[in-house]
Parts: C-alpha cells; structure tokens; sequence
C-alpha cells in the first residue's frame, strides 16, 4: 500500500478516486458539444437524426439504471475500492468503442456500456470518501469528487468546442487509466472489512487513515455500529418496511425528484439547441464554455462551506438560484411566443438563466444527495439503499433527457422550465421540512439519531 498517512492519505485517496468520477461528468456533457458534430454533413460517424440523437444522450441513462441494479452487489461483494478499480476498465473499453466508432449502432452500444459502468464511480467515490475521511472534512473532501466532476465537464466543452470528435474521446480514455494507476495503491475502507467481520483489516486501513498508533476508540465505536447494523439480515424490501430506513429512503429519493426533476439534465444535454433556439447573438461554443467554466468557483466555495455553515443553507440558496434561473426561462420563452413581442429588451433572459442554473445547481441539487445518502444508510443496508435511490434517479434522468426535446417540441419549451420552476420551488420546502443538517457528526451518530427519530415514520 500507499506510504501516505492520516489527512494526507484522506486528500491523495480523495483525488484518486475523484479521477474516474470526473470521468463521469464528461460521459454525461459527451452529448453538448458532440450531438452537433454528429447532426452535421461531415459527421465523422455519418449525418445522424434528432431523433438519433436523443438515444445517443439517453442510452448512457438509460445503461445506468440497469448498472444500478447492480450496485448493491458489487459494492458488498468486491468492496468499494474492488468495485471501483473493476469498473474502470469497461469504461475504458467504452471510450475506445467511441473513438473507433463509424455509425451510429456502435455509438448507442457504448453509451449504454459507459452508462452501465458510470454507476460505479457517481456513487461509490463518495461512499469510498465517506467512510475514509474524519467528520470535520468529510463534506470537504467529497465536494472534492464533484468539483473534479465539474471540472471535466468544463474541458468537456471546451475541448469539443475547439478539437475534434476523436480528440474529446481518447481525453476522456486517459482518465480510468489514471485512475487505475494511482487507486490501485489505495486502502480499502475500514467499514467494508469490518462488514465482513475482519477487524485486523480494518485496523490496519483505519491506522493508515488516521495517521495514528492506536485508533481502538474509533475502530471500537465504528465497530459497534456496524455489528448492529448487520445483526439484521436486510435486503432491499427492508428499506420499505423498516420504520429506521423509510424515512431516510423518502429523503433520498425526494432528493432524487429534485435533483432529475428541476431542468439540470435538460439543459446539460440540449445547451447549444436552447441557445440557438433563444435566438441570442452570443455564439453557442461561447456560450456552453462559459456556462461550464461558472460552476468551479461556486463549487470551491461550497466546498469551504459545507463543514462550516452546513449541507441545509447549501440546498436553500441552490433552490433559490435555480428558481429565479428557471423563472428567467419561462418568461423568455413565453414572450416568445406572443405575436409581434419586441425581445430585444430581454434578449438577456434566457443567457442569464442557464448562466444562474449552472452556477447554483453544483452547489446542493445536483451535489448534496449522495453525500447525504451515504451519511443517512448504515452498512447493512447502503448498497441497497444507493442502488434503489440511483435505479429511481436513473429511470427520472432517462425520461427528462429522451422526454424533453419531444414535450418541448409538442407544448413549447416554456412549459418544460415552467414545470421545472414549480418543482425547485416544491423541493425547497421539502428540504426545509424533512432534509436533517449533518454538519460535524460523525456516521456513527448521524445513524443512531435518524433511528431514534424514525420509529413512528
């Protein structure tokens, strides 16, 4: 193993693993840049269809949900640092099959492929963070995986922008290489050995990550927790009759609603169609760089944030930028519609609006409930719980992404962001209600309070 100890392993295991997340944020933008090159007459894989085009973005969705389903074995059964090393190599394969690929099936089967495997790292970097990091920087250090995630969605665009369709595919075949290379060093999380009952193990990795001689008193609590967890024999249909995990699975699942439901996934994939549609002056290619460059300083100070003020102030000013963004875009679009209306004036609208989405989103909808999922589940149940709450998300995100462009072009644009609009709105009085604060508190204690908290749930 890695010779790094204590916080300094807890930041270097961080940034690995954030590797093939990041990979993940360019499998899901892959579509903003690229769908145009694919749509044009010298498309490097032959002039494709609208309707094409959306299989192409939805089949990576549509592949995740069915990868997890299969979450909850993997993660239990070859660890989370096992599961994450085997999924980086189908993902590899996948960005091979992209750069190769001259027609359209070839594309659909690697989206699907990549899609299938993606689960792996959207979910178990945190979970691998969760249960490696101190409770002082554990929202600090998983904000680091989705900055990186954000990050690879800036190069995602601008990289697509400016080089060509082969160049974006073997950029992104670079990141499960790195990935594999580094994270191969990385210990497994106490939580898992101990979740198999070998507690030398876990000492041992628990040891590396604290950087400490005796680490009895942690291990010893942690220990506790997780021989009462698996006391009961959970499965899947546990998270709907237990009063202890009902509560946090509504939670999550209402988290899930939010973050597929609000008009993120919509606007990532069909950026440049909606600038083109607002009809601004401002060059598409500009325009997605920009919007993909506004989330990084929003994300970094989040993630300065989220251990000092907490994850609920974090959800309550995402909900309220994304609100006012999605406002922004129904009454552009609305007016749009009106005979003989004078846009000029407001031409401004619908440009502010993603600017807002994209720089409010990364900031709790789009980031805060796999935190927040890995911190609500004990070990006897997580992977079950992340693979029910991805396999809802999954199905919500492949309905947004095929589903929009359609209802759009059916109803009119200004009713998709208008129905988003309602649901920010409704999801931020969900959080305000039901959404626990779990600033400072370690797994052990977050776990105990919802127990005590959900008996009558």
């Amino acid at each position: 193993m890695i010779r790094l100890e204590g916080r300094r392993l807890q930041y270097a295991a961080t940034i690995s693993a954030s590797l093939l997340n990041a990979n993940s944020g360019m499998a899901i933008l892959w579509p903003s840049p690229v769908l145009p090159m694919l749509y044009a007459e010298d498309s490097p894989i032959g002039s494709i269809s609208w309707n094409e085009g959306s299989w192409v973005t939805s089949l990576l969705l549509i592949g995740s949900v069915f990868g997890n389903i299969m979450l909850g074995v993997q993660v239990n059964y070859f660890g989370r640092r096992g599961a994450l090393l085997i999924a980086s190599v189908p993902i590899f394969i996948s960005w091979m099959l992209i750069l190769f690929a001259r027609s359209v099936i070839i594309l659909y089967i690697a989206r699907f492929v990549l899609g299938f495997f993606n689960a792996v790292p959207v979910a178990i970097t945190i979970m691998y963070v969760g249960e490696t990091s101190e409770a002082c920087v554990r929202g600090r250090l998983s904000f680091i995986c989705l900055t990186f995630f954000e990050t690879a969605g800036v190069m995602t665009v601008i990289v697509g922008a400016y080089f060509t369709y082969e160049t974006l595919a073997l950029i992104a075949a670079v990141f499960p290489v790195l990935f594999f290379m580094t994270f191969y060093f990385m210990p497994e999380t106490p939580y898992f050995y101990l979740r198999n009952g070998d507690v030398r193990a876990a000492y041992k990795s628990l040891k590396q990550f604290r950087g400490k001689e005796d680490v009895s008193e942690e291990l010893s609590m942690i220990n506790a927790n997780v021989e009462e967890a698996m006391s009961y024999k959970s499965s899947v249909l546990d998270l709907f009759r237990e009063n202890s995990y009902r509560k946090p699975l509504f939670i999550i699942l209402g988290l899930k609603v939010l973050h597929q439901l609000s008009g993120g996934i919509a606007i990532q994939s069909y950026m440049k169609s909606i600038f083109q549609l607002a009809g601004t002056s401002l060059d598409p290619d500009t325009a997605s760089i920009i919007c993909a460059i506004v989330p990084l300083p929003a994300m970094i100070l989040a993630s300065y944030l989220i251990d000092r003020v907490g994850r609920k102030p974090l959800y309550y000013v995402s909900l309220m930028g994304c609100i006012i963004a999605m406002l922004f875009e129904t009454i552009f679009f609305f007016l749009k519609e009106l005979p003989d209306t004078n846009l000029d004036l407001i031409s401004w609208l619908p440009i502010s609006g993603i600017f807002l989405n994209f720089a409010f989103r990364p900031v709790g909808i789009s980031s805060l409930a796999n935190i927040i999922l890995n911190e609500l589940f004990p070990a006897n149940i997580k992977g079950e719980a992340i693979s029910v709450s991805l396999v809802f998300g999954s199905t919500l995100s492949s309905m947004v992404s095929y589903g929009f462009p359609g209802f759009s072009m059916m109803f009119g644009v200004q009713w998709s962001f208008l129905i988003f609009c309602i649901i920010c709105f409704v999801g931020l009085w969900f959080v305000i209600i039901y959404v626990p604060e779990t600033k400072g508190q370690t797994l052990e204690a977050i776990q105990s309070e919802i127990k005590e908290e959900t008996q009558h749930f």
